[in-house]
């Protein structure tokens, strides 16, 4: 969030949560569920390599392999497997809205 020259206030209310929620999810003893995810997105104007793998600029983003992806997706649990399969659903919709 420095980066981004935020507070956890600042983030709450732009996501609608709490500031508590913001804390748990950044001292990680909560995950943020996928709604919240789609919200930070599409509120920050991000990527969702951006959010979830961390790729920040755009040439790494380019060239990011989707062997690597497809890689690490089947080492997944079956529920982890389900959680990003409803991730993509929801960013696909946002992206759908938008168009």
């Amino acid at each position: 969030m420095k980066e981004l020259d935020l507070t956890q206030k600042d983030m709450a209310e732009l996501l609608g949560i709490t500031q508590g929620a913001i804390s748990n999810y950044l001292n990680g003893t909560r995950e943020p569920n996928m709604d919240v995810l789609a919200n930070l997105i599409r509120e920050l104007g991000v990527t969702a390599d951006w959010v979830v793998l961390g790729i920040r600029n755009k040439s790494k983003a380019q060239n990011f392999n989707t062997v690597g992806v497809s890689q690490k997706f089947s080492q997944l649990s079956k529920a982890d497997k389900f959680k990003v399969n409803n991730a993509i659903e929801i960013l696909a919709l946002n992206v759908d809205q938008e168009h």
